[in-house]
């Protein structure tokens, strides 16, 4: 006779939940009522997606998938299942989930249909009447209206080729030199007095696309570095305007006292699951707030997709600020686990469950006495 018992699961957003799960944990039932979870053994688990992974252990999941499925997964297979990493561990790491199949060459256009030749010319055909303009590769990305590019690449070689054997040519500038490159950011500064984002150079006919950059510079801040309109050379330079400018100048000065320096993850990625890890192995993350007329500061925790992902984290460094943003007042190390919910809020009195007199135990101003004022 099957045994079943529940397990509890962190979802995307709270609270949390329990699953029923036979004697070999897979999943049986992700929504039981009250009624189905009577009698039942229950058991805690910590998510699978709360370990790190590496590139092939991602894609190695894929493939072990299929041999048990007979199919390509599709995003809802590896949506809080715990057998699974999460779909949206994919994205982060590969740019997109069908970027992550074709890697392992498995099927990912609508289902795993196959098309003939003449199917997938006649879809370039079509976007180029719909639209006035060439299609790009990033037009046939995750776009449920049309096969996905990679299998263009697959069946002609190039994406070019494809074009070509259409009648419609390929784009009048498939090849830019280095300085052509950077010139174009620097033109869409002065255009638009804002430095770019990628999303600007995506489907953007006037501007190469993203990808180039990317291709060519290795990433898209990298090129941005490269005019110095990366984020942290705009907060070097004392660019503290955005809320994201604001909250990297923290991030940046609270590296430079660690004794070694730790790895940061966010400079890499600003999407990335964790701001960095100590020398010592462990993540930390890195909030920072002004003051609110009411008395208090409010530390957003809930970003970058991390409340499923919240127990991995062993220190969060919050650094509070007037409510001009012109000088640190306060700075604590407050350990993961008594970070709840998607805000943690300090006080100045003790009107606010956490406040300045009893997060004393956390707090390490003295070793930001140089930054103290910005």
């Amino acid at each position: 006779m099957t045994e079943y018992k529940t397990k509890r699961i962190i979802d995307k957003k709270p609270p949390l939940r329990w699953v029923i799960v036979d004697e070999t944990g897979k999943v049986v039932n992700r929504n039981p009522s009250e009624e189905e979870l009577k009698c039942l053994k229950k058991e805690q688990i910590k998510p699978r997606d709360t370990r790190l992974y590496t590139d092939k252990e991602l894609l190695d999941y894929l493939k072990h998938f299929k041999n048990e499925n007979g199919r390509s997964p599709g995003q809802k297979d590896f949506e809080n299942n715990p057998e699974y990493p999460n779909y949206g561990v994919y994205r982060k790491r590969f740019g997109s989930w069908n970027n992550a199949l074709a890697l392992v060459e498995l099927d990912i256009n609508k289902g795993g249909k196959k098309y003939v030749d003449e199917e997938l010319l006649d879809y370039l055909k079509q976007f180029h009447q719909e639209n006035g303009r060439i299609p790009m590769t990033t037009d046939f990305e995750n776009n449920p209206e049309y096969p996905n590019y990679s299998i263009y690449r697959k069946r002609f070689g190039s994406w070019n080729n494809a074009l070509i054997l259409t009648g419609l040519g390929i784009r009048k500038k498939d090849k830019y030199t280095n300085e052509e490159l950077l010139d174009y950011l620097k033109q869409f500064y002065q255009e638009n007095e804002r430095v770019p984002i990628a999303r600007d150079f995506e489907y953007n006919p006037e501007h190469p696309n993203v990808m180039t950059y990317i291709k060519r510079f290795g990433s898209w801040n990298n090129a941005l570095k490269l005019v110095e309109m990366d984020l942290d050379t705009r907060v070097v330079q004392g660019n503290l305007t955005t809320g994201t400018e604001k909250g990297r100048y923290f991030e940046i000065k609270l590296m430079s006292h660690f004794e070694n320096r730790p790895i940061d993850l966010s400079g890499r990625n600003c999407h990335s699951y964790h701001d960095g890890i100590c020398p010592n192995g462990q993540l930390y993350e890195v909030k920072s707030a002004s003051m609110r007329p009411e008395g208090y500061w409010p530390f957003g925790t809930e970003n970058k997709d991390k409340d499923d992902d919240k127990e991995a984290i062993q220190w969060y460094y919050f650094g509070a600020f007037n409510k001009d943003y012109t000088k640190l007042l306060y700075v604590w190390r407050v350990p993961g686990e008594i970070v709840e919910g998607t805000m943690f809020h300090i006080g100045v009195n003790n009107g606010y469950k956490f406040n300045v007199e009893n997060m004393k135990q956390y707090d390490i101003t003295d070793k930001f006495k140089d930054i103290m004022n910005t």
